[in-house]
Order: structure tokens, then sequence, then C-alpha cells
């Protein structure tokens, strides 16, 4: 069995994920636009849903007049960075996923046409010994035929019939 070196590939990738993960939610928090577009709006939705379920839950139902506050900027931030950092995680593992898919796919795809091209050798090996033993069939009933001609008086020519599978004679 050969070491499984695309397994650990994966496993390394998926492990340097998490370091990758908290560098992004580190620059996340220090870079203005990244801030503003990537992590507070997708933060303050996370936010608004989480509030909603919550009053659902609560057995608050669909009250129209609920307003939810926004969250402050800062824990917008906080929570929108790991968003990211958790979404590149999980983007890291599906990939890996889907990679592993792929390789597997094509692993068994080389199997199935290598089965092919050996069944499509045999039955030409199959046609080929089949139009052989017709042949030699052939040649052994002219050779038949041509004793009967040529034989003595008082000799028979005994002609042997094929053999089918099961070991007895053909009819």
């Amino acid at each position: 069995m050969p070491f499984p070196v695309i397994k650990l590939f994966s496993l390394f990738i998926k492990q340097l994920s998490k370091p990758l993960a908290g560098y992004i939610k580190r620059k996340a928090k220090e870079h203005h636009s990244i801030r503003t577009y990537l992590c507070i709006p997708p933060a303050q939705f996370h936010h608004r849903i989480d509030v909603k379920l919550r009053m659902w839950s609560a057995g608050a139902g669909r009250s129209k007049s609920l307003k939810i506050a926004p969250l402050s900027e800062a824990a917008a931030i906080d929570i929108g960075a790991e968003m990211l950092g958790e979404l590149f995680i999980f983007t890291v593992g599906a990939g890996v996923i889907a990679m592993e898919y792929w390789r597997q796919t094509a692993n068994a795809a080389r199997k199935e046409k290598k089965q092919d091209d050996t069944m499509i050798q045999l039955r030409k090996d199959l046609n080929q010994l089949t139009l052989l033993v017709e042949a030699r069939q052939e040649t052994i009933d002219k050779l038949i035929k041509s004793l009967e001609h040529y034989q003595p008086s008082g000799c028979k020519i005994v002609k042997v019939e094929p053999k089918n599978e099961s070991g007895k004679l053909k009819r």
C-alpha cells in the first residue's frame, strides 16, 4: 500500500489555513476598505438574522414594529473579520475535498479505461482464435474427404465430433 502523500498534503493545507485565517482577520481589521465592504455588512446582516431568530424562538413572533439596533462598528468589525476567517477555512476545506473527489474520479476513470481496453483486446483475441479454429476445422474436413477418396476397402474413417463445454459430444 503506497504512502498517502495526497492525504498528507491535504492535511498540511488544512493546518496551514488556520494561521492564514488569523492573518486575514488581523488584516481585515486594519484595512479600511476590507472593514467597510467585507466585514461590517455581513456582520450586520448576521446580527439582524440572529436577533430575529432569537425573538421568534422566544415567542415574540413576527413583530413588524420591532426595530433591531445595529451592532457597534467595533463589534461588527470583529464579527465580520471572524466570519471572513471562517469562510477562508471553509473554502480551503471544500477545495481540498473537491480536489480529492476529482483525483478519485480520475483514478476510477483510468481504471475503467484500462479494463475496457483489456476487454476489447480479449474480444479481439477470441475472434482471432475462433477464426483460426474454423480454418483448422475446414482443413480437417478437407483432409477427411481426401482420405475417404483414397481409403482402401475394409477401412473405415471415424470422424470425431467436437465436444461442448460439458464434455459431451455435440449433436
